[in-house]
C-alpha cells in the first residue's frame, strides 16, 4: 500500500504558506510527513506546489515528489497527480495540514481497512458529524475514479458517487483538526504547549 500526501494548497485563508509554519520539532508539513513515514507504507507520493517544491527531498529519500503547477485549479488537480503516481496499488490519502494525526492512528485505521469485507467495501473513510477526515484508505480501483475529480471539492463528489462502497468509521479527533486560518494554527499550537 502506498500513501499520497496533498501539500499543494495555496494557503489563501492563512495568508502565508501554512505548511512551512513551525510545528513540534519541525514544520506542519514535516510533522505530517514523518507521521506517514512511521506508518510503514511501500511508498509515499508528496504532491507539492511551486512554493513547496524540493521540500520532499529534504525530508526523506522515501518520498516521490510531484509538483502541481496549477494548484489554483483546486484540490482535485493535486488529487489527480497523486493517484496517478501510486500506480495500481491500494492507497492512503492524507492532507498535509492535519499534523495531529499520529503514526499509530494511521496504522490502526490501515488495519481496519485491511480487515474490512473487501467484497462489500472498497474504501474506509473517517466521518464525524457529517465531516470527512483523513487519513482515508482506498482500493486500487479508486485511482481511476479520482482521475475524473474536478474543482476544490472534487474528491468529495467522487466519494458521494460511490458512497455504498465506503466503510465509514468514527475516526480519532485528530483526523478532523486541520489548519486553515491563523486562529486555528494559534489554537492548535497553544494546546500542544
Amino acid at each position: 500500500m502506498k500513501a499520497v500526501i496533498l501539500a499543494a494548497g495555496l494557503s489563501r485563508r492563512m495568508k502565508t504558506q501554512k505548511l512551512l509554519l513551525p510545528f513540534g520539532r519541525g514544520t506542519v508539513l514535516s510533522t505530517v510527513v514523518y507521521n506517514v513515514l512511521g506508518a510503514g507504507f511501500d511508498g509515499i507520493v508528496l504532491v507539492v506546489s511551486r512554493d513547496t517544491k524540493g521540500i520532499g527531498a529534504s525530508l526523506s529519500p522515501q518520498l516521490t515528489e510531484v509538483v502541481n503547477e496549477s494548484p489554483e485549479q483546486g484540490q482535485a488537480s493535486s488529487l489527480k497527480l497523486g493517484v496517478a503516481a501510486v500506480g495500481d496499488d491500494d492507497f492512503c490519502m492524507m492532507l498535509a495540514d492535519v499534523p495531529l494525526v499520529t503514526s499509530r492512528e494511521i496504522l490502526r485505521h490501515r488495519a481496519l481497512f485491511t480487515a474490512r469485507d473487501a467484497k462489500k467495501y472498497t474504501a474506509l473513510v473517517p466521518r464525524r458529524d457529517g465531516r470527512l477526515g483523513h487519513p482515508s484508505f482506498f482500493a486500487a480501483r479508486w485511482r481511476e475514479r479520482f482521475l475524473d475529480a474536478e474543482g476544490d471539492v472534487g474528491g468529495r463528489g467522487v466519494l458521494m458517487a460511490y458512497g455504498g462502497e465506503i466503510l465509514y468509521v468514527e475516526g480519532e479527533e485528530s483526523f478532523f483538526v486541520d489548519i486553515d486560518t491563523p486562529e486555528e494554527y494559534g489554537q492548535i499550537t497553544a494546546e500542544r504547549l
